[in-house]
């Protein structure tokens, strides 16, 4: 939740470095603003190698795409440097200039003439692997039966030692790794490999290669790519894990950066299509198991435009899946004018032995930068036998216009701003656990709390929040006392960080439809009793991280069904200042 803090002795490693990034993968397309690659400089990078092509496509496209990048080079000194040797590395970094050069993922850009490598060479080529992935005529690749290097493969090693390119065993079958490491009398590399002992996927490379690579002098360089670092907790922690990994195996001189970063300028549009799923009806009386039957969605800049899924057959039991849309570790990705099905909700015993709900969200979305639905639609928003549509963790600026859901949300936090826009959420609400503005505008809500601050996470919301001409029936019209912040927190537990209510929260325009009321009632709490209604002698006397309270609260054009004021909470330590108008 908070910014990573840098060490010292980690900045004077970067200054006292040359430090390079041994492969972006980004696809080059003519329209593409080659400069956005002094990104790396601006990052701390020296040295940048930059695919200029891969197997999947013709061989045309990838001398087309060097010889625009070998364009671009020379066309702008003042930037860059075609990388050709250390010392141009060096020059590049003293000069505050970035060093730069190309790499290709596979020889069927050769088409099988070995006087094509001398030619790439000249257009700023300095490494290339043999095979992308599949079996090509120069060697295997890492997905396809392990050939070894062919003779023409073998060529090319030592025409690749000749012109001085790298030879790079990234992408490539085991034996064709080895083979290519026993021929070559340069140094050897794997640009963009992980550990195959932490991560077993056939693209990460096993000890003894990791250890053959240093032998020839040559440098591994760890992937970024969080299927290659370990697919159900990828991140930082997992990337330095790898790291440390190859350093304790070979030393840091071996060891290196490939993190195979992509950026998408243009936006993939998926448009249209109607889908069907088969209810699973498997039954789990104990835990949970989440399904997977979706459309993963990892590109950056992708819209996801009229797509509608149906579920069939559900009966009163079932197991949940893990939604039909799952967008993951990507930035800006749209879902417009899109239609989902409440899936029904289930019941299980949880971790602590108590029964819990479960159910599928049918839109998820991940470590994910940018995450906007428009229009996007469900049936029964207000059908409490009916589970939530979208579910989210880790994700920066997240914006909902227009949409007609059950529900938003958010598990493990949400930075930057959180903006609902003219929506409609119903039964289950709108949760959210993170940091940044939280702003809801023309919106109708049906929850129990207009916001519910997840309590399982501590009811963090550091920032301020504002809510902007809405209207909110508390529990779709039920009788229940309805506080419009929901929120707990009593100090028993440990979250691992600093739990606050939002700083400030304005409200201008909010008519609360508190009509169906309990006897008794005396009008709506702004604020739940973060202490959960616990006595005062069940609480500890010194919390490990006391709850901050909200500063103060503005109201302007607040008005309810019932006639009755608003109170500030059942909590009467509670000491926040409230202004009206």
């Amino acid at each position: 939740m908070s910014e990573i803090a840098v060490s010292e002795r980690a900045t004077n490693l970067i200054a006292d470095s040359l430090v390079w990034d041994d492969h972006a993968g980004f696809e080059f397309s003519h329209g593409l603003d080659l400069d956005r690659v002094w990104r790396w400089k601006e990052a701390g990078f020296d040295y940048l190698s930059v695919s200029a092509g891969y197997d999947v496509q013709p061989w045309t496209l990838t001398v087309q795409a060097a010889a625009a990048w070998r364009r671009f080079i020379d066309l702008h000194p003042d930037r860059y440097i075609l990388a050709s040797s250390g010392d141009d590395i060096r020059r590049a970094r003293a000069e505050g200039k970035l060093a730069l050069a190309l790499d290709i993922e596979g020889m069927c850009s050769l088409d099988e003439k070995i006087t094509m490598v001398q030619l790439y060479y000249d257009l700023g080529v300095r490494q290339m692997n043999f095979a992308y992935n599949l079996n090509n005529a120069a060697g295997g690749g890492c997905h396809d039966e392990d050939i070894g290097l062919t003779a023409f493969g073998r060529d090319v090693v030592v025409e690749m030692n000749r012109v001085g390119m790298m030879v790079d065993c990234s992408h490539n079958a085991y034996r064709t790794t080895m083979e290519a490491m026993e021929i070559s009398v340069d140094p050897v590399i794997f640009s963009h490999s992980n550990s195959r002992e932490l991560c077993d996927h056939e693209r990460n490379i096993w000890d003894d290669q990791i250890l053959a690579c240093a032998a020839t002098g040559g440098v591994v360089g760890v992937n970024g790519i969080h299927w290659f670092l370990d697919e159900m907790n990828p991140g930082i922690e997992a990337f330095v894990r790898h790291i440390d990994y190859m350093v304790q195996k070979i030393g840091p001189a071996h060891v290196g950066l490939g993190i195979d970063y992509v950026f998408d300028d243009d936006t993939l549009f998926v448009r249209g299509g109607v889908f069907t799923t088969c209810a699973n009806r498997e039954h789990h009386p104990n835990g949970y198991n989440y399904w997977s039957r979706n459309i993963a969605i990892s590109r950056s800049n992708t819209e996801i435009n009229g797509l509608t899924h149906y579920v069939t057959g559900e009966i009163d039991v079932g197991c949940p899946y893990s939604g039909f849309l799952n967008v993951h570790h990507c930035a800006h990705v749209t879902f417009r004018d899109c239609w989902s099905t409440g899936h029904k909700i289930y019941s299980t015993i949880g971790a602590v032995g108590k029964p819990v709900s479960m159910g599928s969200y049918d839109m998820n979305a991940n470590n994910v930068v940018g995450f906007t639905l428009i229009n996007c639609r469900m049936n029964h928003i207000t059908d409490r036998t009916r589970w939530g549509v979208i579910g989210s963790n880790f994700c920066k600026d997240i914006l909902l216009q227009d949409c007609h859901l059950s529900r938003m949300d958010t598990h493990m936090g949400v930075s930057g701003s959180y903006i609902i826009r003219r929506c409609s959420l119903g039964h289950m609400g709108l949760n959210a656990i993170g940091r940044g503005e939280l702003i809801i505008e023309d919106s109708t809500l049906y929850g129990r709390s207009l916001i519910g601050l997840r309590p399982d996470y501590g009811s963090h919301w550091e920032g301020d929040l504002s809510i902007t001409n809405c209207r909110w029936i508390p529990a779709c019209g039920d009788s229940v006392q309805p506080q419009v912040i929901g929120l707990s927190n009593d100090g028993t537990h440990d979250f691992g960080y600093q739990c606050s209510m939002p700083r400030q929260i304005k409200i201008d325009g909010l008519f609360i439809d508190d009509a169906n009321t309990p006897e008794g009632y005396e009008g709506p709490y702004l604020l739940a009793d973060p202490d959960g209604g616990a006595d005062a002698d069940a609480l500890p006397a010194k919390r490990p991280f006391p709850y901050t309270p909200c500063e103060r609260i503005s109201l302007r054009g607040l008005e309810t069904a019932s006639g009755k004021g608003t109170r500030l909470s059942p909590n009467s330590t509670l000491a926040t200042v409230i202004e009206q108008s």
